[in-house]
């Protein structure tokens, strides 16, 4: 009898999980290594832990601190909002609203483009 081996290129669930979360953090660390002036992170969350999408959001804090430009392309607005400086709203390839992250968090627009309904009326 022979012992079944596993197919390295068949992949399972847990072992496909764990695969994208170290390729996030390799490509992460391999976009720093060449000091960069601008660092772009295309929906960092994306099937990632809420604890792993926060490191990822702080380190790109930290590097904006340090005076390297962020681009955050992200549609968890919350999350985004907290380390924005100035934002702008894509809705179907088009910028819909750029504003600072204070005025977008009340704004009626956003609310409008996320969730749907009806447009808000602009006073005159």
């Amino acid at each position: 009898m022979h012992a079944a081996t596993a197919d390295p290129f068949q992949s399972n669930h847990e072992n496909s999980r764990i695969g994208f979360a170290i390729s996030r953090r390799a490509g992460c660390h391999a976009g720093r290594l060449d000091y960069p002036k601008l660092l772009i992170l295309d929906e960092p969350s994306a099937g990632l832990a809420p604890v792993v999408i926060d490191r990822i959001l702080n380190v790109a804090a930290a590097e904006c601190a340090r005076g390297m430009a962020v681009l955050l392309v992200e549609q968890l607005v919350d999350k985004a909002l907290r380390h924005a400086h100035f934002c702008y709203v894509v809705e179907t390839g088009r910028i819909a609203l750029a504003s600072t992250p204070a005025e977008l968090r009340g704004s009626d627009v956003l609310k409008h483009i996320y969730l749907g309904g009806k447009p808000p009326v602009k006073d005159i």
